[in-house]
């Protein structure tokens, strides 16, 4: 019982609440990120600092897999957004922002 109530007080101490945000007229992606001890914080980062989008799989033991979407920093920053029930899902979020990666390359 202790131990139990020890993992959901870290868990509602230092669980981070994000926000993602990909704007193709300026080219680049927002990150907030706030949680119970730090004040909501954001950074910009152009497409040009970026990796492509990158699906990347979660299997589960005792469950369905899910599946997310991830950007990386060339400061090596690990961005990942969405929390997909299905692979076409996730394949259908990751082909829309290549679009508006590409589109936002070309302008």
């Amino acid at each position: 019982m202790i131990a139990a109530s020890g993992f959901i007080m870290f868990i509602s101490l230092f669980a981070q609440n994000q926000h993602v945000c990909f704007d193709g007229a300026k080219s680049a992606l927002t990150y907030g990120w706030s949680d119970a001890v730090r004040a909501y914080r954001e950074t910009g980062y152009r497409f040009s600092e970026i990796s492509e989008p990158e699906l990347k799989i979660y299997t589960w033991s005792d469950g369905p897999n899910s599946y997310d979407l991830i950007v990386k920093t060339k400061s090596g920053l690990e961005i990942s957004f969405g929390n997909f029930a299905s692979k076409q899902e996730a394949q259908h979020f990751q082909m829309i922002l290549d679009e508006i990666i590409l589109l936002a390359a070309k302008s």
